[in-house]
């Protein structure tokens, strides 16, 4: 087992944390017999400055429930396109004193390739080096290999912690620090920088597009086998086309099907919450039976002029709650923290994250952590570990599903009051699923082992239990819901409305090759 300078787990070199690199060797082969005199000796330096690394991560997965996807990933059927990733890196010493990294990779999905970084190190000195262009935002210790699943013992890291990454790639600029004190090795690394039109997600399920502007700061020690990392940045970000804006949107004040401009005038639009509750309900059906007491009777009503009134008030309460659900779009202050440490000896494993999320409007405020523990015997290594996430939004008043007084919509099973009941039990439970998702909480425990054939490649099996908590959906987001996010279309029905698992059984598997 090699260990990094920076002790990140994985049988590997220092460079990028954890990459076992293997030179191209085009120099050596320039000497082989027929070609030695075919290469010049300009060309045969400038292969000598070229070196080539790669990657591939096959992984795949399940759950044990239908309606559910789990980080929008594992469902009930075995999958290896949502997870699977491949990649290539090119170093090019230009200089002794510059250095020209770009690194291009692909996912299992429809997506084209995406340029991961791209930039230019100029080595200052011996301790301090200056690099411009598109570098990788170094949120936790593990964030510059998240893709390279040789470089860490799971099958994906841990998605407590690692499904709040506001982004992974961002365009500035960095400066790394380094020295030593003793037998301390200690790195700072300060960076400063923007987005433009990245996705931000909750896991792996869209959320909306976002730029930003944003600046932060890197610290990492390294002590004999044990390595701590801190970080913290803040963000101002710039986002729009919120698929959740949409969705929340279109549920409380409906949806315009026809263009309100010339030939049509008003257009034509579905029913909203708002227009239910406060047109309909309210100041409609209600206010018709305490200016008409005959039609209550004529409804099967018994309900006082007192009770009617009380249940508008009541009706008007409970929707201020709804309509107080704050929004995503727009600018939203953001911020960053995290603290981890590895210790490795060859033997023994222990790996810990533990970081605080802060985004404003309806992005969740998460505080998470995992602890991982290992033991490794020859090429193999059993892990197990504790994942955790909790919400730490503060709202005074957390929407619930509406209630009504029965006395008065379900005075007869044929009332056609009955219909307006229904409607608002879905509505409401609708928006309280959303806010439900916007408030994530849940626990998990994994049982891992991994397999080591040979240098450079991994085999991983993996069993996963998980528990969502506070009557929340955690990351397993109901499927129905998730396929008709941002499609258009108002329509809500029980079926897109599960309760939340108590839990839920996954497996995962996966195959690493680093070359």
């Amino acid at each position: 087992m090699q260990r990094t300078g920076l002790g990140v787990v994985g049988r590997c070199s220092r460079m990028a944390c954890s990459w076992m690199t293997l030179s191209l060797g085009l120099a050596a082969a320039a000497h082989a017999e027929g070609l030695a005199v075919a290469v010049s000796p300009l060309a045969q330096d400038a292969i000598k400055r070229v070196e080539l690394t790669g990657f591939v991560s096959i992984r795949g997965g399940k759950i044990d429930q239908d309606d559910v996807a789990y980080v929008n990933k594992y469902t009930d059927q075995w999958s290896f396109s949502k997870e699977s990733v491949f990649g290539l890196q090119i170093n090019t010493r230009v200089t002794d004193a510059v250095n020209v990294s770009i690194q291009v990779k692909a996912d299992g999905g429809d997506e084209p390739a995406d340029l991961g970084w791209a930039y230019l190190e100029y080595r200052m000195r011996p301790e301090l080096t200056f690099r411009f262009g598109r570098l990788r935002a170094p949120v936790f210790m593990l964030s510059n290999v998240v893709d390279v699943g040789y470089s860490y013992p799971w099958v994906q890291t841990p998605y407590e912690v690692y499904g709040w990454v506001p982004f992974s790639r961002y365009e500035g600029v960095d400066l790394r620090y380094t020295a030593s004190v003793s037998q301390l090795d200690f790195r700072v690394n300060p960076y400063l920088g923007t987005t433009s039109d990245q996705s931000l997600q909750i896991g792996d399920l869209p959320f909306s597009r976002q730029s930003s502007q944003f600046a932060g700061i890197d610290l990492q020690a390294t002590w004999d086998q044990v390595n701590v990392r801190a970080g913290y940045s803040k963000y101002r970000f710039e986002l729009r086309d919120s698929l959740w804006d949409e969705f929340v949107g279109q549920l409380l004040d409906g949806k315009t099907y026809v263009p309100a401009v010339p030939p049509f005038s008003d257009g034509v639009k579905m029913p909203g919450f708002g227009d239910l509750v406060n047109s309909m309900m309210v100041e409609g059906v209600l206010q018709q039976l305490l200016d008409n007491p005959s039609g209550a009777a004529a409804l099967g009503i018994a309900a006082t002029p007192e009770q009617i009134r009380a249940e508008q008030q009541s009706l008007r309460d409970q929707y201020a709650q709804f309509s107080a659900i704050p929004k995503m779009n727009g600018k939203q202050d953001a911020s960053f923290a995290a603290l981890g440490i590895n210790w490795d000896d060859g033997q023994y494993l222990l790996m810990s994250e533990l970081s605080r999320s802060k985004v404003g409007g309806l992005y969740p405020d998460v505080d998470s952590g995992y602890l991982t523990l290992g033991y490794r015997f020859g090429n193999w290594l059993p892990h197990l570990t504790f994942s955790k996430m909790k919400s730490t939004e503060r709202r005074s008043k957390k929407p619930q599903q509406m209630t009504v007084d029965e006395s008065i919509w379900r005075s007869r099973p044929d009332s056609p009051l009955n219909l307006m009941a229904d409607g608002l039990s879905v509505y409401s439970r609708g928006l309280a699923v959303i806010d439900s998702l916007a408030q994530p909480q849940q626990e998990s425990l994994t049982l891992g082992l991994r397999w080591d054939p040979s240098t450079g490649i991994d085999v991983k099996w993996e069993i996963f239990q998980v528990r969502p908590k506070s009557n929340t959906f955690g990351f397993s987001f109901p499927t129905l819901m998730v396929e008709n996010v941002g499609k258009d279309s108002t329509e809500l029905t029980d079926a897109m409305l599960p309760d939340p698992a108590r839990k839920l059984l996954g497996y995962r598997i996966a195959i690493d090759a680093v070359f």
